[in-house]
């Protein structure tokens, strides 16, 4: 599931190119980089 459709990512790569997309783009991956590290943590045995 997206949070952004992808209708409103399209549109904001046509009418302003990477930059459009780039604030998106940085969350999304910022948000993932989260989950991985929270799911790593939650993993490993504590002492």
């Amino acid at each position: 599931m997206w949070l952004v459709p992808p209708e409103v990512l399209t549109a904001a790569r046509e009418r302003f190119g990477v930059a459009g997309v780039l604030p998106s783009m940085v969350t999304d991956v910022g948000a993932l980089a989260l989950v991985v590290v929270l799911a790593t943590a939650s993993a490993s045995p504590s002492n």
